[in-house]
């Protein structure tokens, strides 16, 4: 027998039931409103919100258990809401209704949800905790975002046609959504072997380039700003000749070829280049900024010829823009990714003493400060991208156990670490910068996520 359980879900939102409805139906917002620790691969999305139109998933329900989802739009009432049915997925039975009523000059969006949970009352009596804590975690998200995201597209900025390389990566698909959600048009620029996003937008298909040959002018021509991340994984595999040889050409070797295709153009684009705050080199506790000195090693290699690179558009008079991107934090991918197993083991703690700076920046507000560069028309040159606290790789640490609620107390030894991935594993982890988003500061950029410990707990949903 069916157990039939219901969870609700009030959000009140300072913006008209027209907009709240109209951002569900945006290109990129469903990947906006996906929490950052549930795993999910979407297999089939309809671009579009129209009745009868479905999507398709596998999900995660736990370690090495897969499910796929259908789910069906039905009773799409602009302003009013929608609902989305489960036709085949993990739950006996589900049913979504998002609801929009007018409310004092704002709205409120009301999340009904019905379900029942598979093999009866004994699935039930298993899994209704746990199906109820991982809702409220996820909706606790979802209205925190859509809150922050629809106070974004209520300052109505200036829509811009934007080309993205290095879109796959764990940056590019959330700023590609972001900017989708705020109603500009984005071309990613992919490889032959790519695969093209599912659910793409018809307007704006993806575009083929080869990074290593030179570009032509119409893949760059009649665009506002391209913004180029593409380039090899840096921690992905251990430095050996081949793999520095690699790094470094992924990087120097597309930008110059973008760069040189650019600066030919009549009316050339905004330019905004990735890069890294590798560019300082190990420098302990001094405090950085964007008009400290280069450092020294192999980041601080790449990152100098990643930026020299661009010459050519630099010379030409076109505005471009350095992202000197700290360590992002997200919960699936990236530095936390890694750290996440060890620390729910009890085996984390401070590396090589600890006292190296860690200056991180959580990726909305990474994404934000992207989209805030690309709309001040007075954006130029280098910017820091990480928040305005550090924190000493002991700190981090400890914060980090404490929002998982385990104990950070096992060293790891400095020779541990380059013993186990080389160089690799001394300038991305034993080393450290103590960087400052002055620029960015300066310019009125207002982060969202300035502390360490509640941009933890949102990531990882701790909250």
């Amino acid at each position: 027998m069916k157990r039939l359980r219901t969870f609700k879900v009030i959000t009140e939102l300072s913006h008209r039931p027209f907009l709240v409805h109209d951002y569900h139906t945006m290109p990129g917002a469903f990947e906006r409103l996906m929490t950052p620790w549930e795993r999910l691969i979407v297999l089939r999305k309809d671009p579009s919100m129209i009745e009868g139109a479905v999507n398709e998933f596998k999900v995660r329900l736990a370690p090495f258990i897969w499910r796929t989802w259908l789910a069906e739009h039905r009773n799409i009432e602009r302003g009013k809401g929608f609902v989305d049915d489960q036709r085949k997925g993990p739950f006996a039975y589900w049913s979504h209704r998002h609801a929009i009523v007018k409310n004092r000059g704002g709205s409120i969006l009301q999340d009904d949800i019905e379900y029942s949970l598979p093999m009866g009352v004994i699935g039930d009596m298993l899994g209704r905790r746990m199906v109820r804590s991982r809702l409220e975690k996820m909706f606790e998200w979802r209205s925190t975002r859509l809150a922050r995201d629809l106070d974004e597209v209520a300052a109505r900025p200036a829509k811009k046609k934007v080309l993205v390389t290095g879109s796959s990566g764990m940056l590019g698909p959330q700023l590609c959504a972001f900017l989708r959600v705020l109603g500009h048009k984005v071309t990613r620029a992919i490889r032959k072997e790519s695969n093209p996003l599912i659910g793409e937008p018809e307007d704006t298909p993806p575009v083929l380039w080869n990074p290593y040959e030179e570009v032509p002018a119409s893949l760059v021509e009649g665009y506002d700003a391209i913004i180029h991340l593409a380039g090899v994984n840096i921690g992905e595999k251990r430095w050996s000749q081949s793999r520095r040889a690699a790094i470094l050409s992924s990087r120097e070797v597309p930008t110059h070829h973008l760069s040189e295709a650019i600066s030919d153009l009549r009316d050339p684009p905004l330019f905004i280049c990735a890069s890294a705050i590798g560019w300082y080199g190990n420098r302990g506790e001094e405090r950085l900024t964007e008009s400290s000195e280069a450092g020294t090693g192999f980041l601080s290699e790449v990152c100098r010829s990643w930026e020299r690179a661009t010459g050519p558009a630099v010379v030409a008079g076109v505005r471009t823009v350095f992202l000197r991107t700290g360590i992002v934090l997200w919960g699936v991918g990236g530095v936390l990714e890694r750290l996440h197993l060890p620390f729910r083991l009890g085996l984390g703690g401070p590396i090589a003493g600890g006292n190296q700076y860690m200056s991180w920046i959580h990726l909305d507000d990474w994404v934000r400060a992207v989209h805030f560069l690309l709309q001040h028309e007075g954006a130029d040159g280098v910017y820091n991208l990480t928040a305005p606290s550090p924190k000493s790789n002991a700190r981090f640490t400890r914060i980090f156990g404490e929002v998982l609620n385990r104990p950070s107390i096992a060293p790891i030894p400095g020779l541990a670490i380059t013993a186990l991935f080389g160089r690799m594993g001394k300038e991305l982890i034993v080393d450290g910068q103590h960087v400052r988003p002055q620029r960015l500061i300066d310019a009125g950029f207002r982060f969202a996520h300035p502390a360490l410990r509640p941009a933890l707990r949102e990531v990882l949903g701790r909250e």
